[in-house]
């Protein structure tokens, strides 16, 4: 369906419902003086591509979504001193190796 240009004021005016004829997949035309200087297009959205970041992103599993125990979330909240929080070195260790990233 081929449209006679849209002169520059009239897009102006009119640029909202310009854009809603471009997004429905029309292609407009923008002319100065009666000559073509632009054209108004739809932008070709890519479909999303399930798997695109296999082997970027670590593969998590149920326990990675266990609930946090009351010194971890101290810990994570940065409420650690050693008044309150009470992280012996080998709870230190076993939760250091519980959420390090693999290698």
């Amino acid at each position: 369906m081929d449209h006679k240009p849209v002169n520059i004021a009239e897009a102006k005016s009119h640029l909202s419902d310009l854009v809603t004829r471009a997004e429905a997949g029309e292609e407009i035309v923008i002319a100065r003086a009666g000559k073509p200087v632009a054209k108004l297009v739809p932008i070709k959205r890519e479909r999303r591509k399930p798997g695109r970041l296999k082997g970027i992103l670590p593969d998590l599993g149920p326990e990675d979504f266990a609930p946090m125990t009351g010194e971890e979330l101290a810990w994570a909240n940065g409420e650690f001193n050693d008044d309150n929080f009470a992280f012996s070195p080998a709870k230190l260790a076993a939760y250091r190796k519980k959420h390090s990233k693999p290698k």
